[in-house]
């Protein structure tokens, strides 16, 4: 929600996709924690990602990405 005007953020794409063990070796998910999102990815969850602009909703929801099975 953009109260005082429009609101605009650029992404600038890295040509590294950080996986899961990247963001528990930066400390940004723990080990735990990634191991409760991977479950829920293999169980087919529903999974709802917030946060601010440049927080990391797109880089998690891709290392998430990575562990939905190939079937």
């Amino acid at each position: 929600v953009a109260l005082r005007g429009p609101y605009l953020s650029i992404r600038k794409h890295k040509f590294h996709k950080m996986d899961l063990e990247d963001l528990v070796a930066l400390e940004t998910v723990s080990p735990s924690q990634a191991a409760f999102l991977v479950n829920a990815v293999a169980e087919r969850k529903n999974l709802l990602i917030t946060g601010g602009p440049s927080s990391g909703k797109t880089t998690l929801l891709n290392a998430l990405a990575g562990k939905i099975p190939p079937e």
